[in-house]
């Protein structure tokens, strides 16, 4: 695997005497009753042979970091003259800083970036192929479901077995369950069956896909909800439509939004202008 690493080592002090020899511009020495703490990051970019095969890696970055807290200074200084030649050799070294260029505020969040409820809330609603962008594939077991009275067989199988079969021939891949949970989203498909009432509604047959969502208005509560969703039912003009047709349907429906919202060439604003 080919990449590009580079790594952002910031020395954290909040005590007076090393502030002042960092303002210098170089590491001068340390009092023994200075304490300091460290913040190691590794940014890797992605880029090399992954990208051949996820065409949407080239340039992105990952982060990873420690944070290590309250050290003695000394311990501090002596990691961070190790790094010096390197950093000399390689980039730039003992770079001085008025204030800490890392946020240390959002240490228990996954990110430091968390954008604020307003600028959440000023951000034009998504439509519902936009929430397929991005996704690696999708759990989906529709094995269980139940169809109609008087089905030949076993609805539900049949419908996974359609399924899975369309999802392969489009290149959409099916996650097993024990990846479910680590798959950003969660994303998981369903479909449903919902028989007629007589003088009331027809049957139908409705397949829609979940995520975890965050409420925008406080991003600390994680939920669950249906993020698209097609279906399609019987049609009195045409006596011969059946669920199996309906199930064909729904699927045709999401796999055409799923190529159309992952296709490099897609705007998903584009329906807005």
């Amino acid at each position: 695997m080919k990449f590009l690493l580079t790594a952002l080592i910031w020395l954290v002090s909040f005590m007076p005497t090393m502030a002042q020899n960092l303002a210098g511009g170089a590491i001068q020495g340390v009092d023994a009753t200075d304490r300091s703490n460290l913040w190691i990051m590794w940014e890797r970019v992605l880029g090399g042979a992954d990208c051949a095969v996820n065409q949407d890696c080239a340039g992105k970055n990952q982060f990873l970091s420690h944070f290590i807290v309250d050290i003695p200074s000394s311990d501090a200084l002596d990691f961070f003259q190790s790094l010096e030649p390197y950093a000399t050799a390689n980039g730039s070294a003992n770079i001085a800083h008025k204030k800490s260029p890392i946020c240390l505020g959002g240490l228990g969040s996954s990110s430091l970036d968390t954008p604020s409820v307003a600028e959440i809330n000023a951000l034009p609603l998504a439509e519902k192929i936009d929430t397929l962008r991005g996704l690696k594939g999708v759990y989906v077991d529709l094995r269980a479901v139940i169809g109609p009275a008087g089905y030949i067989g076993s609805f539900g199988q049949t419908a996974h077995q359609y399924l899975t079969v369309q999802f392969a021939r489009a290149g959409i891949p099916i996650l097993v369950k024990d990846d479910l949970l680590m798959a950003p989203g969660s994303p998981e498909l369903s479909i449903r069956f919902s028989p007629q009432i007589q003088g009331c509604r027809p049957w139908s047959v409705s397949l829609s896909l979940k995520q975890t969502l965050l409420l925008s208005r406080d991003l600390t509560l994680k939920i669950r909800g249906s993020t698209w969703s097609s279906s399609f039912g019987q049609d009195q003009t045409d006596i011969d439509y059946t669920v199996d047709n309906a199930v064909r349907d729904v699927v045709k429906v999401f796999i055409a939004d799923y190529l159309a919202a992952n296709d490099p060439s897609y705007d998903p604003l584009a329906a807005l202008k």
